[in-house]
Parts: structure tokens; sequence; C-alpha cells
């Protein structure tokens, strides 16, 4: 294989060059193009075929910047310099996590300068969980595979290939699992024997256990009542942050607290209208407003943000004909918004850490049954639409469960805000049922929260 199936950390400019001095063809393993995949939707289509190909396959390489020769099709031909190549490799990451199946969390891409130019290099794994679907939309499901001669679509035998011959893979991947989770319960098992307070939180090894002390001191303060809540925890939990240089950073978390960062004055930001100070506890500082945008830092860098969700979040809405009790729509700048102010605050509090590794970030919507969420932006014809129809047949509906809370998201600090405000909206739009494209307002083609920025 090209590059001896190297991680891209290791491919340099030279070995770059060297495609173009000796007219390197392309093949099974290898892929250029001269230009980043197109924003479009066709240019979405052809880069999920061409990953999901590669990972079909036995893996390889798809270099963005490299020309192919005029003289010699297929072969390369010269360099071609990529611009804005950091925007292009978080575009590609973010958009194969979320069209190809399974997820390809191997996946690889770096920028590598070569002399003045910038080539994207995309390292795609021998996929261990074969056959991967490239799904373009909801109703369109593409099984590619990498051939010498370019991608193909699968045949059902081949599919069926892929699905028995990784059978012992997988059954040995699956029991590394199930050890590793053995593992896990049997150090959660442990911990609630010996019981989670203040005084032994930050021993905590297994992130589930420590998840569940910090949910139990959220469900005892808010009391029932409806809240939104943004959590962010340093991985691993039990040692990733040096404690004594954020107890020593007190001052600083303290003005953080009092005037947290925030994307526009007078937006949906997490600044607490009472200045009711701080408390410095055992467990860390935290605002005393526990109602209305606590926020809290704890010594082992975990920070947590909930407000109640009444007014605030709030447009309401009476139903045409009806002498029902006005409806409550959730606000869309109200959803997305903190998770933006929450990002900058956990940047800083990262940066007073000397913490540059990986986090899990949680969002949650606690006691949220019976809420209304309407599609698309405030000001058009279609929100006031959906607003009206509310309680029919062919309007939004209700939410039924108590609580919506998407999956966690983990990134590094350095990748931070990378689309996190988008993968958490987006899926509280799919959880109302609606088409995210076309429901999901204040987010630009890549993904990106255009408020304030």
């Amino acid at each position: 294989m090209i590059f001896d199936g190297k991680p891209t950390s290791e491919i340099r400019p030279e070995e770059i060059k060297a495609l173009i001095s000796d007219h390197i063809e392309e093949d099974a393993f290898l892929d250029y193009k001269a230009c980043p995949y197109p924003g479009n939707d066709h240019g979405k289509q052809e880069m999920i075929k061409d990953v999901s190909a590669f990972a079909n396959g036995e893996g390889g390489y798809i270099i963005v910047g490299i020309r192919e020769d005029e003289e010699q099709p297929r072969c390369a031909g010269q360099i071609v310099d990529v611009q804005n190549p950091d925007k292009e490799r978080r575009r590609m990451i973010d958009l194969c996590f979320e069209k190809i199946e399974p997820r390809l969390p191997e996946l690889d891409i770096r920028a590598i300068p070569v002399d003045d130019k910038t080539v994207l290099v995309c390292r795609v794994p021998d996929g261990p969980q074969k056959p991967y679907c490239a799904r373009p939309d909801r109703e369109h499901h593409y099984f590619w595979r990498r051939y010498e001669d370019g991608n193909r679509l699968m045949t059902v035998p081949e599919i069926r290939a892929c699905l028995e011959g990784d059978r012992v893979l997988r059954e040995l991947s699956e029991l590394r699992g199930e050890l590793v989770r053995f593992r896990e319960q049997q150090t959660v098992a442990r911990e609630m024997e010996q019981g989670v307070d203040d005084s032994n939180a930050f021993e905590v090894q297994s992130l589930q256990r420590f998840r569940q002390f910090v949910d139990s001191t959220f469900n005892a303060a808010t009391d029932g009542k409806p809240y939104y809540r943004l959590t962010a925890t340093p991985l691993p939990v039990n040692h990733s942050i040096d404690q004594h240089i954020l107890r020593e950073k007190t001052r600083e978390i303290y003005a953080l607290l009092e005037r947290p960062p925030e994307l526009r004055p007078g937006g949906w930001d997490m600044a607490s209208d009472f200045n009711r100070g701080a408390n410095i506890t055992s467990l860390g500082v935290l605002r005393n407003d526990i109602g209305y945008k606590h926020l809290r830092v704890l010594w082992n860098g975990h920070v947590e943000f909930w407000t109640e969700v009444d007014d605030w979040f709030f447009r309401f809405s009476a139903v045409p004909g009806s002498t029902d009790v006005e409806r409550k729509f959730l606000y869309p700048l109200a959803i997305s918004e903190p998770i933006e102010n929450f990002i900058l605050f956990v940047k800083e509090i990262c940066r007073l850490a000397s913490f540059d590794g990986e986090l899990e970030f949680t969002l949650g919507f606690h006691r949220f049954r019976g809420f209304y969420l309407a599609p698309g932006f405030p000001e058009t014809i279609g929100y006031y639409r959906a607003r009206s129809d509310a309680g029919f047949d062919h309007g939004p509906k209700p939410f039924p469960e108590d609580s919506l809370i998407p999956p966690p998201i983990r990134k590094s600090v350095s990748d931070l805000p990378n689309q996190i405000s988008w993968r958490f909206v987006s899926e509280i739009y799919r959880r109302f049922d609606y088409p995210q494209q076309e429901a999901v307002p204040f987010f630009d083609a890549d993904h990106k929260f255009t408020v304030g920025n």
C-alpha cells in the first residue's frame, strides 16, 4: 500500500512530492482530488462514497490537492494549494461521522504543508465493521467498494462475504468490549458499595459513577422542575487535571463566574442578573443562584450550567378556537446559543488548567414532557403556521417523554467548538420528527452557528 499504510502524522512532505515526480497512479489504495469536495449535495455524496468505498476495501488514502497529469490520466500531475485546510478537514470528518454507518472513528485526516502549498491527506482504515453504508439521505443506502479502477457498488454476495468474513474479528472485538465493560462495571460496583460524596468524589475512576454523583446533586437542587442543563467533563475523570492548578486559579475562576464570556450582549448567555456572588466549597467554585443560570466549576475541571426552563425559554401560543392554556414553545435561540457560550467558558477553564486533552459534553432537557418546538426561523411563515397549528393532527406535537437527552459528544480542546452545537440541536429537532436541514435555524451550510460570529 502507498505510504506503507502509516498514519498521516508520519507522512513527510517529500513523500507527497514523490507522488508527482514518480507519476504514481491511482489504484485500489489511492485517490487524487484536485480540489476539496464541493459543499453541495453532489459533493457531499461523492465524499461519503469515496470514504466508505475505501473502508469496504482494504483501506487507503484520499489526497486532496493533487491534480492528475493531463497526458497520463489517473497519475499525479501537480500540487494544488488547498484553501482553509482546517475548515475542510473538519467538514470531511463531520460529514463522514454523520452519513456513514457504522461510524469510522479511525478516520485520519491531516493538512500537510508541501513547500508553499498545503494538501489534505485522508487515511481511511481497512474498516473493522464492514460493510459500511453511505447514507446521503433518509431514503437511500449505498454500499461502495474501492477497486483498482475506482469505486463500484457492491454486489449482494460481496456484502454477504463482508458480514461472514468479519465474524471472527467481530466476535473477538465484542469479547474485548465485554471485558472492558465488565471491568468498568466492577469498578462502578466497588465505588457504589463504598459510596461517593463530597469527600471522595475526585477519587472516582469511573465516568459513569462520577456522573451519577453530579446528577444526584443536580436532581436534589432542581426539585422536580423543568431544567436545561449543560456539562463538560475532562477525561479521564479522576486524573486528567491537576486539582491544585485550578485551586490556585480561584480568583480567575471567580471572575469568570461573575462575567462569563458571551457571543453577543443581551443574548441567551450564562450571566446572572442577581449578582449573588459565588461560593468556594470543597468541590469547587459555584454561583449561588441555583434556580436561575446556575454555573459551577469543580476542582477536577468538571463544569456545569443549568437554568430553569421558564419564560426565558418560551414563546407562548394560544390554540385557535380553544380555551386551553397557552402552549409553551421553546424559542430556538434559547436552545442553541447557551451551548456556544458554554463552550467559550469551558475553553477558558481548560486554559486556566493548562489542559488540552479530551472532554465529554452533555446536554439535557429535564422534566420536559408536553413542551412544543416549531421548525425553522422564528421570522418565517412556516414557523408561525406551526405554532398556530399546534394541537391539530397536522401540527406540532408536544414532546411525549419526560426528558430529552442527546448522546454525549467527545471533543479535544483543540477541536472546539467544531459543530458541537449543531450535533446537539439537530438531534433535538430530530427527536421532534423534523427533517434536520429544513428545520434547524441559525446554522450555515457548514453547520457553524451564525449568531454573534
